[in-house]
């Protein structure tokens, strides 16, 4: 396999979904996992970073990766810590509303923590999984901030950013507002007797980034703008912000070009991880056309927006954030 290009960290888990015509239905999901698996649909060679129970979904978790292609070899999986299952409510336009945390046993309700937040396996990533090499060798480090609401994986975070920043590999932060994984938050800021809010630890752990990417509906929520020259002026350091807003497509301030694209018009079943996979689509495109885009090629950059919210629009024809994924000629195929 050749060295990963890109690598994601963060949460690996299953994702219980559930409309109005159906019950509970497990799907792989986890943001950095999605973006990964996307990526490798995609060729472009990826690795991820992360934590799993020595359980029935860790194990089936680590061989879809596996079977997609993804760099596991820093994927701990945990003796007696049990895999995420995230349940997701889902309207009759696909969209999701997160209602609780289990561990995919039967007597899970959905609507209830059954263990603390800070004890399931995706909260548990330690900085010392990180190979330094594989940090130097890539172009990009992926990840989101959820993991910031506990405090093992919030300090693996801020430690391989860190590294990565060191090791001038470009940070890309797809900000990730999900109140229920703040349940059980301490509220102080690591290393001071201070008050501290998920609000303020998450905008602190977005000065390091090189890429910002929100969903409108974050940046409303975080910063009471979703306009990429707002936002991009509130982060001097990002290179570039991207403001995704659903079917009505994309918004983006990189350097001096800033610009909308429209969405496209599809028939939505589930848009969950349909933000992971226009990132993933987004780095993949990047990977061929950065150079014109940091000279400055205002089309090469718009192309690349569109074939990522081509992207985002297709994964959400199918059900569960990664069996929908495209591939690269069913893109193109959707842009012509």
């Amino acid at each position: 396999m050749s060295h990963p290009r890109v690598l994601c960290l963060g949460e690996i888990l299953i994702d219980c979904l559930r409309d109005s015509r159906a019950g509970w239905t497990p799907e792989p999901g986890g943001a950095p996992a999605n973006v990964a698996c996307a990526l490798a649909t995609l060729g472009v060679p990826v690795g991820l970073i992360g934590a799993i129970g020595d359980d029935a979904a860790g194990r089936s978790l680590l061989a879809l990766l596996e079977a997609k292609g993804v760099d596991v070899s820093m994927v701990s999986q945990l003796e007696a810590v049990p895999t995420r299952h995230v349940y997701v409510e889902r309207d009759g336009s696909g969209d999701r509303r997160f209602v609780g945390f289990g561990t995919g046993d039967r007597g899970d309700r959905g609507n209830t923590v059954v263990i603390s937040s800070a004890d399931f396996a995706d909260a548990q990533i330690e900085a010392t999984q990180v190979k330094p090499a594989a940090i130097v060798r890539a172009d990009w480090l992926v990840t989101g901030t959820l993991g910031l609401a506990t405090p093992t994986t919030a300090k693996a975070l801020r430690q391989t950013v860190g590294m990565a920043k060191q090791s001038l590999t470009s940070v890309l932060i797809d900000v990730n507002w999900r109140s229920v994984f703040w349940a059980d938050f301490d509220g102080l800021r690591p290393g001071f007797d201070e008050p501290d809010t998920p609000r303020d630890r998450i905008l602190r752990f977005l000065t390091q980034a090189d890429w910002l990417k929100f969903s409108d509906e974050d940046a409303r929520y975080l910063l009471e703008t979703d306009d990429p020259a707002e936002v991009a002026a509130r982060f001097p350091g990002a290179q570039g912000v991207i403001v995704t807003r659903g079917d009505r497509g994309c918004g983006y301030q990189v350097g001096a070009l800033s610009g909308e694209v429209a969405g496209f018009a599809v028939e939505a079943i589930d848009t969950t991880g349909a933000g992971d996979c226009f990132v993933a689509a987004f780095l993949a495109r990047w990977c061929d056309r950065g150079e014109a885009i940091l000279a400055g090629d205002g089309a090469a950059l718009r192309e690349v927006m569109r074939y990522a919210c081509a992207a985002g629009a297709l994964t959400t024809l199918g059900v569960g954030a990664i069996g929908a994924q495209p591939t690269n000629d069913e893109i193109l195929a959707l842009l012509e």
